[in-house]
């Protein structure tokens, strides 16, 4: 028998419908920028690979290539339920439009003086939620001399306690050197600490980077982590201890395992790894790389 194909209720059409559409779009939007920005992370890195080697693998280039046709197809994905949310939020508008001049006749002909407002709605009229379109996945070019120095007025942090200092502290250390998560991001960068908002309890931060195309932003203070100097620095992480540390040639930071500390590599034949911690970066085919000790972090709980 036949399955009758389930009519269309007059009630989908509703304002109630709409907006109930409108978030779950919405919510599959915000999972598809995470979606996106792991496919760059990823890019990212294997970049980053790429300038400290030299040259690049066929493994490399195959997964490259995977990355770049999930990059593409993410972006027409992104892009057709973009323009799909735009369409609703239209739609919405017109229906919460005509609901109110129908309230306002009615209240005319009452014989009122005081207008209606369009939000007489029970649902809050939401902002645009629709999203451009991801641009072409880039890298991070390094900044040598940024990654070799810090800035004066760092305060002591041990990489083992980095504890995060008060905002009146924080404000008289302007021009510190810090690891900045930027906004709508998933890794940190080297940035430096430009004023605070007390107001607002924000951070103005620039790029370490001086190619980033936006090298100024705000951040809040939980999306900050200082970076000592090198005579703060009085104990190290120890092997297997999982850091935040930068990848070399880049001014980012990603998650790495430490494979020996500072005071076990000076008996290694490579002077390059001297006086560093040798580090195995994640996704980064257990390759071992060195790192900076002011640029090996604690891990933070909440990334």
């Amino acid at each position: 028998m036949d399955i009758p194909s389930r009519a269309v209720s007059p009630s989908e059409n509703t304002e109630d419908s709409l907006y109930n559409r409108m978030v779950t779009n919405s919510k599959q939007l915000d999972k598809m920028e995470e979606e996106a920005a792991e496919i760059t992370r990823k890019v990212l890195l294997i970049h980053s690979q790429i300038r400290a080697m030299g040259g690049l693998t066929e493994s490399m280039v195959s997964e490259l290539r995977v990355l770049y046709e999930r990059g593409l197809e993410q972006a027409r994905r992104e892009e057709d339920l973009a323009s799909n949310v735009s369409s609703q939020i239209d739609q919405f508008m017109q229906i919460k439009g005509g609901t109110a001049n129908t309230r306002n006749e009615m209240v005319t002909q009452r014989g009122s003086s005081t207008p209606t407002s369009s939000s007489a709605s029970p649902h809050r009229t939401p902002q645009s939620t629709s999203k451009p379109v991801k641009k072409t996945l880039t890298q991070r070019k390094p900044t040598t001399s940024q990654l070799n120095s810090t800035e004066e007025g760092s305060t002591p942090s041990s990489p083992t306690s980095h504890k995060r200092m008060r905002p009146k502290e924080e404000t008289k250390k302007h021009k510190m050197q810090v690891a900045a998560k930027e906004p709508k991001e998933e890794n940190y960068i080297i940035a430096t600490i430009k004023s605070y908002n007390p107001q607002t309890k924000q951070y103005e931060v620039e790029d370490a980077d001086e190619t980033a195309q936006e090298r100024i932003f705000w951040v809040p203070h939980s999306s900050i982590i200082p970076i000592p100097k090198p005579e703060q620095v009085t104990t190290e992480f120890p092997a297997k201890h999982t850091v935040l540390a930068v990848y070399p040639a880049t001014t980012t930071f990603y998650k790495a395992v430490v494979v020996l500390p500072p005071s076990k590599t000076g008996d290694r034949p490579n002077s390059d790894e001297k006086g560093k911690y040798l580090l195995e970066f994640e996704d980064d085919h257990g390759a071992k790389q060195p790192a900076d000790i002011i640029h090996v972090l604690e891990y933070p709980k909440q990334h």
